[in-house]
Formats: structure tokens, sequence, C-alpha cells
């Protein structure tokens, strides 16, 4: 009979990387995966999972507006530990660095059901930075029983922390689920929105732009703001692709300064294709975001990280990527105007986030763990 694994996601980043661990998993002769969300991004993440023609087993629907994250933390807590009474699981799977992330592995604790960690080792050794995902995933090392690492170096991490049982190297999933997408679009089965292939068409140059990180609320969002002014003014024949995150914080400066701008385009969220197309197709990308910095490698198309610090420093190597926090504009304006000069890919063979085969290499150890 085989053995129950819950994997558990509630944001976007989650789901598109625990995908390819649950398809991989349908074909496992010792398990049966199952999949639940927790709608911590409740419509993003619900985009994700029809993306990858998944239908979430268990939809917990936890999130409310304007919850905060104590709030949605216990409410997630205490749903999953519910659940987790109720099923016979053999283990869990987390992701990552959410509240999601965090209440799954301790609920899983407290349950004395394992815990296995996807994305396991990533730091920044500044509590705060990211906040509040930095010591989540700290949190989630201590707790958690087996360790799936995405390079060497966040194998390192682990090890400085006294952490070296059940500790691998996979590669990280995001890879995985790059490659299936990217097959479903080149086979016809996936739509990408028009306006991207409209812009890919009409500008020479495409700069690709995310903020939402709690850190980047205020005065750093008005600099931003300021900052994709003056690189739209400075190129031309640039074009910036905007979608708004829905957060009221980051929605409301947005649409006030950079709305009816010209060859400035602000979108909705965009779904998982339309994303991957953009990455692809872009000459710059200029983001806070965490995943992003690990897709991008994959086409080879440079980032700017708009954080004072980087849990993926591997990216800043063979120069994927560039720190510039947005308490210095100027060096921002600087560095994307060069980047936009040189108008060069990067080799896309030196990511070092792994060749697409880490669900392989998770199933396969947890058969051999579990």
């Amino acid at each position: 009979m085989s053995k129950k694994i819950a994997i558990i996601a509630g944001t976007r980043p989650e789901v598109i990387k625990t995908a390819p661990i649950f398809l991989k998993g349908q074909s496992s002769k010792k398990f049966k995966f199952t999949s639940v969300s927790t709608g911590q991004h409740l419509e993003m993440s619900k985009q994700a999972f029809n993306t990858f023609s998944i239908t979430p087993d268990i939809e917990l629907n936890l999130m409310k507006d304007n919850q905060s994250l104590i709030d949605f933390f216990n409410k997630c807590l205490s749903a999953i530990d519910n659940l987790l009474k109720k099923e016979n699981y053999a283990g869990i799977i987390v992701q990552g660095d959410t509240a999601t992330c965090f209440a799954a592995s301790l609920a899983g604790f407290y349950n004395k059901i394992p815990v296995a960690h996807l994305e396991a080792g990533l730091r920044t050794n500044n509590k705060y930075s990211p906040f509040p995902e930095e010591t989540n995933r700290r949190l989630v090392s201590n707790i958690a029983d087996i360790h799936f690492c995405p390079t060497t170096l966040s194998k390192e991490n682990l090890k400085k922390e006294g952490i070296v049982k059940n500790v691998f190297i996979t590669g990280n999933s995001v890879v995985d689920a790059v490659k299936i997408i990217k097959e479903k679009i080149n086979q016809g089965e996936l739509e990408i929105d028009k306006n991207i292939s409209s812009l890919s068409k009409t500008f020479n140059s495409l700069i690709f732009v995310t903020s939402h990180r709690r850190e980047n609320f205020n005065k750093p969002l008005k600099n931003l703001c300021k900052v994709l002014l003056k690189i739209r003014d400075n190129n031309p024949n640039a074009a910036i692709v905007l979608p708004v995150h829905p957060n009221p914080n980051v929605k409301k400066e947005i649409l006030s300064t950079l709305g009816k701008q010209q060859r400035i385009f602000l979108l909705p969220p965009l779904d998982y294709p339309s994303t991957i197309t953009l990455l692809e197709k872009s000459k710059l990308i200029i983001t806070d975001s965490g995943g992003i910095q690990e897709e991008a490698p994959y086409f080879g198309t440079p980032v700017l990280v708009t954080r004072e610090s980087t849990e993926r420093p591997e990216v800043l190597e063979n120069n994927f990527a560039k720190l510039c926090p947005l308490d210095s504009p100027e060096e921002l304006v600087k560095s994307a105007d060069k980047l936009l000069w040189l108008n060069k890919k990067l080799d896309s063979s030196l990511s070092p986030f792994g060749k697409g085969d880490t669900s392989e290499k998770v199933i396969k150890i947890l058969e051999e763990l579990w």
C-alpha cells in the first residue's frame, strides 16, 4: 500500500516549485502524493495550479483581505494541524520561506510527522532582509528532517549551523518548472498574454520590472518609480513592462506615479507562461523577487536586484545579477543604462540552479529515506 505524502503550498512561487515534484511523484510506486493549498496567494496560486493542470486535493482557503502575518500564520497552523490529525500522512513536503512553509513545518513537528524542505539553506544572514522570509526559513531548517539544497553554497550554509544529516544538493525545482512550461508553450498548449506578444514585436528592448517586498514599501518604492522614469527617458527604444502586484501598498504608489506614462506599461499580474515568455524576451529585469533571480539565468537575461542583499549570491557570480538597493537610485539608473547599451544575453549554461532534474532527484531520495 502506498504511503501518503502531503505537498503543502500557498503562494504562487510555492505552487510553481512544488508542481514538478507532484507531477513526477504520480509515477511513484511507493507514495501517493496529496496536493494541499492554503490559499496564501489565493487567485495567483489557483492560476499557477491551472497552468500545471493540477487540481489541489485539499483547498483550505485561509487568506482574507487585510489579514496580518500573525493572523494568517495562526489560521494556517491550526488548519494544517487539524488536517494532519485527520489524515494518515507518512511525511509532508514544504517549499521555501513563507508563512505557509513555516506553519506547515511546525504543524508537522507537533504531530511528529517527518518534514522535507525544498530550497533549503538559503541565507542573507540578516533576519529582517527579506522580512519575514529569512527567519522563516531558518526556523524551518531546525524542524525539517530532509533538506533539499539547490546549490553547494546552500548546503554549506546549513553545515555552518550544525545541520549535516540528510542534506542533499538537488538543484532548484524552478528549472524543472520552466522547462515544463516552455514545452507546453512550444506545443501550443498554453496561451501567452497578448500584451506581451505585442510589446515584444513593437519595441527593441523590453525591461521587465517587479516589486512586492515589504522592505521596499513607501520611500524605496517611490525611488523605484522615479528611477524607472529616468531609465525610460535615457533609453528611447526601450519599454518598461510592470505587472502590478495586488498588494495595496504597492498598487497605489505605482498607479499614481507611473500610470498613463508613455512606454511604461502597467499590467495586471501575469500568469506563469506569460511571465516566462517575458523573462525570455526582455533585455533587462529589475526586481526584488527571489524566484526571478533563479528563472532569469535559464534565459541568460541580466537582473538588477532592488535589495540590499540576496539569499542567492550564486547569481552575483558570472554577472547574472547585481544588487542595486533603492536607497541608492542613481546606481540603479547607471547599471540599467549600461546593460541596455551592452544589449547582451548571458551564458545560460552557467546557471547555478541545475539542469531541470531536481524533481527526479527529490523523489528518488524520498523513496530511499521514507
